[in-house]
């Protein structure tokens, strides 16, 4: 929403009392809200009681909506995306049965509801059922996955060999979720941190310690000893938080467009292993730009907090090192603790650590703490959007009651009018030209031949077969249409981008047409400029429509 160049900020705003349930009597005279430190005049300010009504549609895209930008009001229903992390997610606090009395028992009929796990996500649905069947398929499977997942995601291959799933755990995975081409299930490409190249720089530099511990500095020596875990032990705990944090980035990612109440709910055996206090701060900055609730479920038990080092849950501040400069006083897995009130605190989500019976009744109350919401704009007194993230804090003259809101955004400049389409047609497309792997939700084969091999360049002729099968057409007056994007991205010997294509295809046939491009697919060339011989040769394909990709990588011939 602008005004004379300025962007309104909204702020979504849950007030509960002692008991979890919503305060619903404040007025904007009882809120003051702050931007890095000084006060902001509220501009809007409005109320709402989400209440039961009859879904308007239960099939995939429901999310999807044609609302304005100058429209901040909440619309009358809830948006969760079901994160399941990495490990077993019953004991003790049976985690995979509470998301089931979740689903099953407090979701509102409108209330839309997508999970993701593993490397494949639902669309967000209103019928509930289906995701319950998921889930407990999930339930029934996941240990056995799990258990297959950590031996073969173990060693030295793990930090330094392919982190696809292989073909004979995908297949499990697969079943899950209902079969490799499920309706309303996509393949997940893992977000990126920020920060993702100094992620791994610290992850080689603690593997190197735990294989060196006596390197002759006491220091790292002392570093090594205190992680309290051998090698193996560490890269299973990395890799796991690794996959976890992508898909925690993916899924912000996955609900960053849609319209509503939205709540990303990560259910984790025992949490993310994260060493330095930027990692949480840049994900959670990450969920708070987008409006994202993350409400964390440690399932595995009750993680106490270190109460002296460095790494102490109130020392641990922005900018401390993954290999700290003194000896850090408590295992690793400590930390977790710390990272999940930073994601939670910063997000406006709540933390569950096994403070209640079980995992059902941590879900009871984020069901009732999200039934009212205040949701409070304002213009920033600092209007010069520079792109830098910007702390936001709310205080209301209400004693003994719990704030939950963002606390922060980044100030970049917005697109007016905002196009939706555009918007996630480029991230979907841009993500999985930057994914190492394959993805075959649309099946895609591709033929990449160079008639010129000059060092200079020249040019890629790329011929791909679409199968259109899986593509959201629409049927009106006999024809069959659909609007699809073809990217096709040329690199040379060192993976460098040389030269692209990117093309919208509009797609018109009739029944019998439709039915031979159905048998033999759809055959489409394109021709790219390069500026050096190219070896490989990938192309994306994506559906907005079923918002579905499929890519293929091919050698230059």
């Amino acid at each position: 929403m602008f005004r004379g160049g300025t962007t309104l900020v909204p702020v979504d705003v849950r007030v509960l009392d002692r008991d979890g349930n919503p305060v619903t009597d404040l007025q904007q005279s009882d809120f003051t809200v702050l931007e890095n430190g000084v006060r902001q005049n509220i501009r809007h300010f409005s109320t709402h009681q989400f209440s039961s009504e009859a879904p308007w549609t239960t099939g995939p895209m429901a999310a999807r909506t044609t609302r304005t930008d100058d429209d901040i009001d909440p619309q009358n229903r809830r948006i969760f995306l079901i994160v399941l992390g990495r490990g077993r997610l019953q004991p003790p606090a049976k985690g995979v049965d509470g998301m089931l009395h979740f689903v099953r028992e407090r979701l509102m009929p409108q209330d839309l509801v997508g999970v993701l796990a593993w490397n494949r996500a639902t669309e967000f649905t209103a019928d509930h059922t289906k995701i319950a069947d998921l889930l407990e398929r999930f339930k029934r499977a996941h240990e056995g996955i799990e258990s297959k997942m950590k031996t073969h995601f173990s060693g030295l291959a793990a930090v330094y060999g392919s982190k696809a799933i292989p073909a004979s755990l995908q297949g499990d995975i697969d079943a899950v979720f209902g079969g490799p081409r499920a309706e309303g299930v996509r393949t997940v490409t893992p977000g990126m941190s920020p920060n993702a190249d100094r992620v791994a720089d610290d992850t080689r530099k603690m593997t190197d310690l735990l294989l060196n511990p006596t390197t002759g500095d006491p220091v790292a020596t002392a570093q090594a000893a205190a992680i309290g875990m051998d090698l193996d032990e560490f890269v299973a705990k990395n890799m796991q938080t690794s996959q976890d944090v992508g898909n925690l980035y993916m899924g912000v990612e996955y609900l960053r467009h849609l319209d509503g109440e939205k709540h990303l709910v990560f259910v984790s055996e025992t949490g993310l292993i994260m060493p330095r206090a930027e990692d949480d701060k840049d994900l959670a900055a990450a969920a708070a730009d987008a409006r994202v609730a993350i409400d964390y479920v440690h399932t595995g038990g009750t993680v106490i907090p270190p109460t002296t080092g460095r790494f102490s849950a109130e020392n641990r501040g922005v900018g401390t090192p993954a290999i700290a400069p003194v000896r850090p006083m408590a295992r690793p897995d400590m930390w977790t603790f710390q990272t999940a009130r930073t994601l939670a605190t910063m997000t406006g989500g709540r933390f569950f650590a096994n403070q209640f019976p079980s995992a059902s009744a941590d879900m009871d109350y984020i069901d009732r703490g999200t039934r009212f919401e205040y949701t409070l704009g304002y213009y920033p007194a600092r209007a010069v959007l520079d792109g830098k993230y910007r702390q936001i804090n709310v205080r209301v003259n209400r004693p003994g009651v719990t704030l939950l809101f963002r606390h922060g955004y980044y100030a970049t400049p917005g697109i007016m009018p905002f196009d939706r389409r555009r918007v996630l047609t480029y991230s979907r497309v841009a993500a999985t030209a930057n994914y190492s792997e394959e993805v075959h939700d649309i099946k895609v084969q591709l033929r990449a031949s160079s008639p010129e091999h000059s060092p200079e360049g020249g040019e890629v002729v790329a011929d791909l077969i679409i199968d259109p099968s899986r593509l959201g057409f629409t049927r009106a007056n006999g024809h069959n249409t659909a609007s699809i994007e073809v990217a096709v991205f040329c690199a040379d010997g060192s993976d460098n981008n040389i030269g692209h294509s990117w093309q919208t295809m509009e797609l018109n046939f009739t029944d019998d047409r439709l039915q031979t491009y159905l048998r033999d697919g759809i055959h489409h060339t394109v021709t790219i400029p390069v500026t050096a011989q190219a070896r490989r040769v990938k192309a994306v394909v994506y559906d907005y429509a079923a918002d579905l990709v499929g890519s293929v990588i091919a050698k230059v011939q």
